[in-house]
């Protein structure tokens, strides 16, 4: 790498990275407060979109523990936008999204949908696999464990599940 562009990167990734992670979580957080959804719940319905998940297939998608998903699968409940679903294996169960949790889901969807369209509005769709592609790689190669490598899969394989069922970002 070239050390222009090595101290570039240096100085600018961390900042833009940075940048682009606290305005898109501060704008859904903001967005998403209008239906009682908090910081750490977004992420949930975010997973639980693509369908149904037990609660160790939260923890592994999300990348979190299971105190921390147990406390926001019941605030969820709580708030009519999760069930308990029956389709479990052995004593495990899946939760999913209520339609009241589908419909925010969705609006939430939409919303970021808008950004994404400002946020991107001068590249071409190219551009923007190019950019994605790139970011996909840089997390791949800090990815000890391949739990990184494992979400971006889960990520393509539920987007792919909902736009063959016509209920993606694009309809």
């Amino acid at each position: 790498m070239d050390d222009d562009i090595r101290m570039r990167v240096k100085m600018e990734l961390p900042f833009l990275v940075r940048v682009l992670a606290s305005d898109a979580v501060e704008k859904v957080v903001e967005f998403m407060g209008k239906f009682g959804v908090k910081r750490r719940e977004v992420r949930y319905i975010m997973a639980l979109w693509g369908g149904p998940m037990t609660q160790k297939e939260l923890c592994e998608t999300l990348l979190l523990d299971k105190a921390n998903t147990a406390r926001a699968i019941a605030v969820l409940i709580e708030n009519g936008l999760v069930r308990k679903d029956k389709r479990g294996v052995g004593r495990s169960y899946k939760v999913a999204l209520t339609p009241k949790g589908m419909e925010v889901a969705d609006t939430m969807n939409r919303f970021l949908d808008q950004n994404i369209d400002v946020m991107c509005a001068d590249f071409p769709d190219d551009v923007m696999c190019n950019v994605l592609n790139t970011m996909e790689t840089m997390c791949t190669n800090l990815d000890a464990d391949g739990s990184v490598a494992n979400n971006i899969d889960f990520i393509k394989g539920m987007m792919s599940d909902r736009l063959e069922q016509g209920s993606g970002p694009d309809s």
